[in-house]
């Protein structure tokens, strides 16, 4: 179906410096296509290391339930685009 994508630039995780883990708790996928790993850089101040969120796309069904549940709102954290759409990826600023 699709794969989703991580916006660096909306995600409250690196947008906000939150704990926000809702696309990781809703992933109905068996072992979660959606992970998190301690940063090997830290963050600016205040937070420091967080633990970053990535995609696992070869577990990924693009259900968009992580979208969907996505507290961002109107434009989300997180997207699923169709298998052949070309989205681009936004890498953290």
């Amino acid at each position: 179906m699709g794969t989703a994508t991580v916006n660096h630039n909306r995600c409250l995780r690196y947008a906000e410096r939150s704990d926000c883990t809702v696309c990781l708790d809703k992933c109905p996928v068996p072992g979660k296509a959606i992970r998190e790993q301690i940063q090997s850089e830290p963050m600016p101040l205040p937070r420091g290391r967080v633990k970053e969120l990535f995609v696992v796309a070869d577990s990924c069904t693009g259900c968009g339930i992580c979208e969907h549940f996505c507290p961002v709102g109107a434009e989300p954290g997180i997207t699923v685009s169709a298998e052949n759409e070309d989205r681009e990826a936004v890498a953290l600023v």
